[in-house]
């Protein structure tokens, strides 16, 4: 069925036979389409008149047609699902400053040992502490024995920076995160 809310289907007019002038004048007040079943196209003039009012006519031979159109459109209107998922876990054993360059401040640094998955450079980190998140954000930086890494994997240590935040604790739990949003496909 379709979410509550999230898109509706509002009939302007429902009539029998083909589409007129009067229902272009009113499906074009109302933005909306004309959507006919088992009818005879418009007349000439009719057709002219949706056309210039931008108003789409179309006729449907097959009822599951119809509805399959009504479907599509009402999908297309739903926003994206996001689907978030963890890749990657690593433990704050402790945290350090690393030096700045002049005029920058100092990053906290936090010193971390990946426990599952992988921690990833181009993936949102989730700062977990006492099973609350306490921060969300961007990595800045993500080394390995001084180096720059784009991945970590289980059983190693690297040093993580995030953009904006330096609160870390020891025992802090760092989730790699992957976020993907895709349009919709079905109500």
């Amino acid at each position: 069925g379709l979410p509550q809310g999230e898109a509706v289907v509002r009939v302007v007019a429902a009539e029998l036979g083909p589409a007129t002038e009067h229902d272009v004048d009113v499906a074009a007040a109302a933005g909306a389409i004309i959507l006919t079943f088992a009818c005879r196209p418009p007349s000439a003039a009719v057709a002219r008149e949706a056309r210039i009012k931008g108003v789409e006519i179309t006729d449907y031979k097959i009822i599951y047609a119809l509805l399959d159109e009504v479907e599509r459109r009402l999908v297309a209107l739903l926003p994206p699902v996001e689907e978030i998922r963890c890749v990657g876990e690593a433990h704050v054993l402790q945290t350090f400053e690393m030096k700045a360059k002049a005029g920058e401040a100092p990053a906290v640094v936090a010193g971390c040992r990946v426990v599952s998955g992988t921690v990833q450079a181009a993936t949102y980190i989730e700062v977990v502490r006492d099973e609350q998140v306490v921060h969300s954000g961007p990595l800045a930086s993500l080394r390995q024995n001084k180096n720059i890494v784009k991945t970590v994997g289980a059983g190693a240590e690297c040093g993580v920076v995030l953009e904006g935040f330096g609160a870390f604790e020891a025992g802090d739990v760092i989730r790699c995160v992957s976020r993907t949003v895709a349009p919709r496909t079905h109500l």
